[in-house]
């Protein structure tokens, strides 16, 4: 982040250098406001709420906390929320140390795996170096996490702009993103005449795209095996993308991005450039660059993004204003025209169309005519975004589906961005404003906004005022499954009945789809509130084709509501290994690591671990044929590894290859130091004879040579995790 107020998210509220509300403040008149929740620590990162139908909010703490909240009702019906006493978790070092915390560091990342509801899965992304960034993944075990693996190491690392966003998209794959590592260091930014080798060679101002095992799709656009580029990138060009969000309706990555004078937010597609540290929003015209899909002025202040106007003029109901420089607005933002010397051009308007750097049009009521001077001044908004969320579902009204909200830190504005057919807003306007420390925005499994605040502590609730007439509410059309797994779809009622109100839920179309939970769900008017749970799960088919289903939920005096299932057939099997390299002593303890597949397989699965390079001298025990089944593919099989003594002092090295017919393979690295002596010599020690500046090979030097001994003896079996 660049601005003081943007470099520690735990500084104090004094240092805030604008006004202000003094509370929570609703602007859009179509929302209502709940604080659900007090007292988190000023050092919350994010959240994210479990796709299984539990109600859990998981809340992630820079230390490597993950606070979990669980939402219920009171005795009157009315929503809360309750902090567990129990975390799901503290993410620590591999070696137990606590997380490198300093600046924008830490815990900085979650998100949930696209079948959670069957594998449990929730990744992380944590700082445990000054120097390097993991992604973690832990399996949900009754509101711990358990199996504690790495997924992805060797991040690069600073103190700042290291981001911490992460999302699923539609086709399974894990995005993340790496800012330019901040401090004036710009790593792998884009210059126009530059080396572009050197930009393509680190996941630093990159935004990236991985399997969920850790393993590069071979389809990214810089994917070069062997060669040197950073095989993960997607896109590049980004000075602090901090947060991701998913469209639902096309899959499309919106990647928000922090900056140093405009803040912005890009939508992704293979390859593409956004210019940093070159440029930052005014991409437009750069050959190979994108432009941001919205902007706005960091820490506008006064007089604010204000554009002297030379001309304007208007036909059939649209004003076309001339800039004298570039005016560097994009659609949908929000316009104050002030001083033009025909005052019926003058007022607040939604920028209609860009026509070029210096020309852009709004709707402007009034006969044809035209006038100059005055100025276009644009809506203030802050100077930090950091979240985004799509509405979906059926709790807000139509005229709220789809939109793009996303907040500012620095503001604590919640900002609403209506989009059109073309996928481009209309209207980018204040919602609300939570004070300063906006860091998080969500959309619950009841349908409902929330926005987590880093200085106050706060979880705030909006929704719609409660409906005039009773209805289904969901929490997201359509439902996506993946083949194999199983999704949520969590309901509930839009208002308190008057009785008891039975739902029924039946479902059609691809016959792979079916209902595994919630089939009869009861509303009380205590409990309509609270949404309830249904389970649709896809078995795996032979195919590799997409399939849809229709659910229906239906009730007796409300209209029935519907909703698709798209079946995704993912088909990515991948393997687990505990360990990517272990330390034996050749003659020595033996050593071991575990495998395991990521999901359950269609048929009987056989893994193989076989010697593909490296000493003889290393050999597999036992494990060389494992056998994984739909039942027991979760649990992991071991494979033990043994050294034999050599005629010489040097170590061996092997390369272990993991593999099987249905996954990329995984390999382990192996080293074998020289066998220890059984009885090391030891001599009398005499005293050490004086001397300056030189080494003594003598009695003093054995006493260091029995220690380094001792030190690689201690070492005898010890594995390093992946």
């Amino acid at each position: 982040m660049g601005t003081a107020i943007r470099k520690n998210a735990v500084l104090p509220l004094a240092a805030l250098l604008f006004a202000i509300p003094a509370a929570a403040t609703v602007i859009d008149p179509s929302l209502v406001e709940t604080r659900l929740l007090t007292g988190f620590s000023p050092q919350v990162t994010g959240m994210a709420w479990a796709p299984d139908g539990s109600n859990r909010l998981f809340v992630i703490d820079k230390t490597g906390l993950v606070i979990l909240v669980q939402m219920g009702v009171d005795a009157n019906g009315a929503l809360n929320a309750t902090r567990l006493a129990t975390p799901f978790t503290t993410l620590l070092r591999e070696d137990g140390g606590p997380l490198y915390q300093q600046v924008e560091c830490g815990l900085v990342g979650i998100v949930f795996d696209p079948s959670f509801a069957t594998n449990g899965f929730v990744y992380f992304r944590a700082t445990v170096s000054p120097t390097e960034q993991q992604i973690l993944r832990f399996r949900d075990a009754g509101g711990v996490g358990v199996d504690r693996t790495v997924i992805l190491a060797g991040l690069p690392a600073r103190d700042s702009h290291l981001s911490g966003g992460m999302a699923f998209d539609h086709d399974g794959k894990l995005r993340f993103a790496i800012g330019d590592l901040g401090f004036g260091t710009r790593v792998g930014t884009f210059r126009p005449s530059g080396d572009v080798q050197a930009e393509l060679s680190t996941l630093a101002s990159k935004s990236s795209r991985i399997n969920r095992d850790g393993t590069i799709p071979k389809d990214n656009p810089f994917f070069d095996g062997p060669g040197p580029n950073a095989d993960a990138i997607y896109a590049r060009g980004f000075r602090n993308p901090f947060r991701m969000a998913v469209q639902p309706s096309t899959g499309l990555v919106w990647q928000i991005v922090t900056g140093a004078k405009w803040e912005q937010v890009f939508i992704l597609r293979p390859g593409v450039n956004a210019g940093w540290d070159t440029l930052e929003n005014d991409e437009d015209g750069q050959p190979g660059l994108i432009t941001p899909v919205i902007a706005y002025l960091t820490n506008a202040g006064t007089p604010g993004h204000v554009r002297p106007i030379t001309a304007a003029s208007r036909a059939a109901g649209i004003a076309t204003f001339t800039t004298a420089a570039a005016h560097q607005f994009r659609r949908g933002a929000r316009l104050t025209i002030a001083g033009v010397s025909d005052a019926s051009f003058n007022g607040t308007a939604y920028l209609k169309s860009v026509v070029s750097t210096t020309q852009f049009t709004v709707a402007s009521e009034g006969g044809d005519a035209s006038a100059t001077g005055g100025a276009a001044i644009a809506l203030t908004i802050g100077g930090a975004i950091t979240d985004g969320a799509f509405v979906q579902g059926t709790l807000f009204p139509e005229d709220w589906q789809g939109n793009f909200v996303f907040v500012d830190l620095n503001s604590g504005n919640v900002v609403r961005a209506i989009l059109d057919e073309t996928n481009e807003p209309t209207r980018v306007d204040l919602a609300a404003n939570v004070q300063a420390g906006a860091v998080g925005v969500n959309i619950g499994p009841d349908g409902a906004l929330y926005v987590l605040n880093i200085f106050l502590g706060n979880l705030d609730r909006y929704s719609p005022p409660a409906a005039r007439a009773p209805r289904l509410v969901v929490d997201r059309t359509p439902l996506r499954v993946e083949d194999g797994g199983s999704a949520v779809l969590s309901v509930r009622l839009a208002r308190a009945p008057v009785g008891n109100v039975t739902v029924g839920t039946s479902i059609s179309g691809a016959p792979e789809a079916t209902v595994t939970a919630g089939s009869t769900l009861t509303f009380t008017p205590a409990n309509w509130q609270l949404p309830q749970p249904i389970a649709v799960a896809a078995a795996r088919d032979p195919d590799a084709d997409d399939s849809t289903a229709t659910l229906t939920l239906s009730a007796e005096g409300l209209s029935p509501l519907t909703v698709p299932v798209l079946v995704r057939d993912v088909d990515i099997q991948a393997l687990t290994v505990s360990a990517s390299s272990l330390d034996l002593v050749a003659g020595g303890a033996v050593g071991s690591f575990d495998v395991r597949l990521a999901r359950a397989p269609a048929a009987d699965t056989t893994v193989t671990v076989a010697r593909t390079s490296g000493s003889d001298r290393i050999s597999i025990a036992s494990g060389v044929t494992l056998t994984f089944t739909p039942a027991n593919f979760g649990t992991p099989q071991r494979v033990t590894v043994v050294a034999i003594a050599g005629g010489d002092a040097q170590p061996s090295t092997a390369v272990l290859t993991v593999s099987s017919a249905d996954a990329q393979s995984r390999t382990v690295n192996v080293v074998a130091s020289a066998a220890l002596p059984t009885e090391p010599p030891l001599r009398p020690l005499s005293p050490i004879s004086g001397g300056s500046g030189g080494c003594s090979s003598g009695p003093a030097a054995s006493l260091w040579a029995v220690l380094a001994l001792l030190a690689l003896r201690s070492r005898r079996g010890h594995v390093r995790g992946s």
